[in-house]
């Protein structure tokens, strides 16, 4: 999984990520909260033992 999240972010980038993610709610924004919530779940479980690190963007 976390190479298909880094892949995907060396190609588009996070802003490029996100867009392309909102595009995809344009007929349908009402499941917008749910698709965003289940990405970013799926970039902390790729990337969870680095977020354990001093080093760790807390942002």
């Amino acid at each position: 999984m976390r190479g298909a999240v880094t892949s995907t972010l060396r190609r588009y980038g996070v802003n490029g990520c996100a867009g392309r993610v909102a595009g995809e709610f344009g007929e349908h924004p009402e499941t917008a909260a749910r698709r965003m919530s289940w990405a970013l779940q799926m970039v902390r479980e790729a990337y969870e033992d680095l977020a354990a690190h001093d080093f760790a963007y807390a942002g």
